[in-house]
C-alpha cells in the first residue's frame, strides 16, 4: 500500500488544476483507494489532488542536516498589494501623500528596522547554534531560519519576494541564495529590506514625479528589451543553479558539466555559470540600468541605483570569492581558470 506523505490538517502548497500556480491549502482527508488528497483552499474551495500536485518547499540543509520548510506566498503578496492599490485608486485616495511624506516614511522605517535588529539580536542569544549565521560577531539568525521553520522549532513565517515575476514563478529559488543561506538576519538585512530597497531603489520614480521625461516608442521598446534580457539572464541563471543544487542527478541537467569538489558538491562550468562566475549579478545590473534609463541623462540621482548596485555586487562577489576559495580550495582555482570573468564578460 502506498505510503501517505501528508497528514490531515497539514498546510501545504497545492496546484490549482490546469494551472502552474500553487496556493496554500490545508489537507482535510486522504482516500486510500484513489490515493487522492482532499484539500481546502483559503476561499473555502475543496478539491481532490494527486500527491504530485502538492508540495512543501524545503531549504538547503542546516549544519545539523535538518531542512526547514517554507510557505511560498509571493503570489498572495502580489495579489494583496494590487488589490490594496486598486481599492485606493477606486476611492480616489490621494496617493501623492506617500510622495509628499517620503522622508517621514523613510525615517519611520529606519527606526523600525533598528528596533527589529535589536529584537533579533536578543532572540539570537538563546537560539540553537545551527540557527545562527556562521560569520561575524553578532550571532544573528540566518535569514532562512528567521523566515521559516518546522513545527518542532518555531512557527512558520511568510516569505515575500519583491520582484513580481519572481513572486509568480520562482520564489523558491531564493532559498538557495546567499542572503538566505549565509548572511545573518540582523541590521544589514533588516535595514536593507525595510529602508534601503523601498526608498533608495525607487529614486527613479521619485525623480520622475518632479522631472517628467518624454521618450519615444523606439527608445521605450529598446529599454524594455534591455530589461527583458537582464531578467532572462538573472532568472535562468538562478533557476539553473537552484535546480543543480537541489538535485545534481536530475536527467534534465545532464547537459551541464561540473568540477567535483572535496565537499561532494560540483562547480558548474557550462551553462550560464560557465559564461561568467556570477551571471545572476550581470542580469541584475542590466535590469538596474534599464530601470534608470527612462529618466534621461540630466541628473545623476536616477543612476545612483545602478552605480550603487554595481558597487554592492562587486563587493559581494569579492566576499563570495573569498568564501568559495576557503570552502572548495583547489577545485575553486580550477573553476576560476575555466571561467576567468567574474561578472562582466571580457571586462571583469
Amino acid at each position: 500500500m502506498p505510503h501517505r506523505r501528508f497528514a490531515d490538517g497539514e498546510v501545504v502548497m497545492g496546484r490549482w488544476p490546469g494551472s502552474v500556480l500553487y496556493y496554500e491549502v490545508q489537507v482535510t482527508s486522504y482516500d486510500d483507494v484513489s490515493h487522492l488528497y482532499t484539500v481546502k483552499y483559503k476561499d473555502g474551495t475543496e478539491l481532490a489532488l494527486k500527491e504530485s500536485d502538492i508540495r512543501v518547499v524545503e531549504g538547503l540543509p542546516l549544519s545539523n542536516g535538518r531542512k526547514l520548510q517554507y510557505r511560498i506566498n509571493g503570489f498572495y503578496a502580489f495579489v494583496l498589494t494590487a488589490a490594496v492599490i486598486g481599492t485606493l485608486l477606486y476611492f480616489q485616495f490621494e496617493l501623492h501623500y506617500l510622495y509628499d511624506h517620503f522622508l517621514q516614511f523613510a525615517v519611520s522605517a529606519a527606526a523600525f528596522s533598528m528596533v527589529l535588529s535589536i529584537y533579533l539580536y536578543i532572540r539570537s542569544l538563546k537560539a540553537p547554534e545551527e540557527e545562527l549565521a556562521p560569520g561575524g560577531n553578532s550571532g544573528c539568525y540566518k535569514l532562512g531560519n528567521a523566515l521559516g521553520g518546522d513545527e518542532d522549532t518555531q512557527s512558520k513565517h511568510a516569505i515575500s519576494v519583491n520582484d513580481t515575476c519572481e513572486q509568480l514563478s520562482a520564489s523558491e529559488a531564493v532559498l538557495t541564495t546567499m542572503d538566505i543561506t549565509h548572511d545573518g538576519f540582523g541590521f544589514m538585512l533588516a535595514f536593507g529590506d525595510l529602508v534601503w530597497v523601498p526608498f533608495v531603489y525607487s529614486l527613479q520614480a521619485f525623480y520622475l514625479v518632479g522631472h517628467p521625461t518624454s521618450i519615444s516608442w523606439p527608445v521605450a521598446a529598446a529599454i524594455t528589451i534591455l530589461n527583458s534580457i537582464g531578467y532572462y539572464i538573472f532568472r535562468s541563471a538562478n533557476s539553473q543553479k537552484n535546480s543543480f543544487r537541489r538535485n545534481p542527478a536530475d536527467p534534465k541537467l545532464a547537459y551541464l558539466k561540473c568540477i567535483p569538489t572535496a565537499t561532494g558538491k560540483g562547480l558548474l562550468v557550462t551553462g550560464w555559470w560557465g559564461f561568467v562566475r556570477h551571471p545572476n549579478y550581470l542580469g541584475d545590473i542590466i535590469m538596474a540600468l534599464a530601470w534608470s534609463l527612462p529618466c534621461g541623462f540630466n541628473h545623476i540621482l536616477p543612476y545612483f541605483y545602478v552605480i550603487y548596485f554595481i558597487c554592492l555586487l562587486v563587493h559581494r562577489e569579492a566576499r563570495d570569492e573569498h568564501h568559495c576559495k576557503q570552502k572548495y580550495g583547489l577545485a575553486w582555482e580550477k573553476y576560476c581558470q575555466r571561467v576567468p570573468y567574474r561578472i562582466f564578460p571580457y571586462i571583469y
